[in-house]
């Protein structure tokens, strides 16, 4: 169009001005990608002639050509810096996370020590009252004592599924068979006696086997 053509004839213009341009006797063409000057084809005469039509029309080739070689050059290594920087940032976010999951690891690992010896004592406490003292229990103590152990041992296999679970990361999955119905209805059971006073009404619906870690 008319402005891509004035912005051609001016960087024409400022090429034909380089200073190399009046030293050879031959032509200086301007090298253009999107009117932009990305360089300058100098071409030399001997003896100071000056370049024919048909010259200037093969430099004018040459001079696309080179621009465009440029341009994918520039195009190129733009793409490579580019490259560099996201690995750098990829390495750098990675060791970020890694800091963070070994911290994780570190605290759930300090968590389940601490907890376990109050759940051992609590659930020891608990048995040693049924076994000693249960024809003293009336028998709504025996099954809150029965709660309160079986709890104690539920908490103590949840800690170490937590143990287990900051370690995943490292380790590989081992599908097995899992029978969808009964897992679902042990999840039931468990949160209805925790909820005996409400009245739930849980329809189970035959579930699939699948396999899972």
């Amino acid at each position: 169009d008319a402005f891509a053509d004035t912005e051609s004839g001016k960087l024409s213009a400022l090429a034909a001005e380089h200073p190399y341009a009046s030293q050879f006797g031959g032509a200086a063409l301007p090298m253009i990608v999107q009117a932009r000057l990305v360089g300058v084809l100098l071409f030399r005469q001997a003896e100071g002639r000056a370049a024919t039509p048909g010259q200037i029309k093969a430099l004018e080739v040459l001079a696309g050509i080179g621009a465009s070689a440029l341009a994918a050059a520039q195009l190129h290594e733009c793409i490579r810096q580019l490259n560099v920087e996201l690995e750098t940032r990829v390495r750098e976010r990675t060791a970020e996370i890694e800091a963070v999951n070994r911290e994780l690891e570190a605290f759930t690992y300090s968590v389940s020590h601490d907890l376990r010896a109050p759940l051992r004592a609590i659930e020891g406490f608990a048995r040693i009252l049924v076994r000693d003292h249960a024809a003293a229990l009336p028998a709504d103590g025996r099954q809150d004592l029965e709660r309160i152990s079986k709890g104690a041992r539920r908490m103590a296999e949840l800690i170490g599924d937590l143990l287990a679970l900051s370690q995943i990361g490292r380790q590989s999955l081992r599908l097995r068979p899992v029978e969808g119905e009964r897992l679902a209805r042990e999840g039931f059971d468990e949160l209805y006696t925790e909820n005996a006073d409400r009245n739930i009404d849980l329809r189970l619906g035959a579930l699939p086997q699948c396999l899972a870690d």
